[in-house]
């Protein structure tokens, strides 16, 4: 996992959760200091909002 990366939400629960439903598609923009990846969710509420999660709750869709 790496700056630029396409991510997707996946906490393990079933795909239609509320969370992992507006968290489909992210980009990677950084690393905090727990090294877990702060990614821009483009189809969040919250859009334009960069926003820390946790490393085994991202999934890869795409590598830079």
């Amino acid at each position: 996992m790496k700056v630029g990366d396409l991510v997707r939400f996946c906490d393990g629960s079933h795909i239609d959760s509320a969370v992992a439903a507006y968290r489909t598609k992210g980009i990677i923009l950084s690393f905090d200091e727990d090294d877990d990846p702060i990614v821009l969710w483009f189809d969040s509420s919250f859009f334009g909002q960069p926003e820390a999660n946790f490393r085994k709750h991202i999934e890869m869709l795409s590598e830079c």
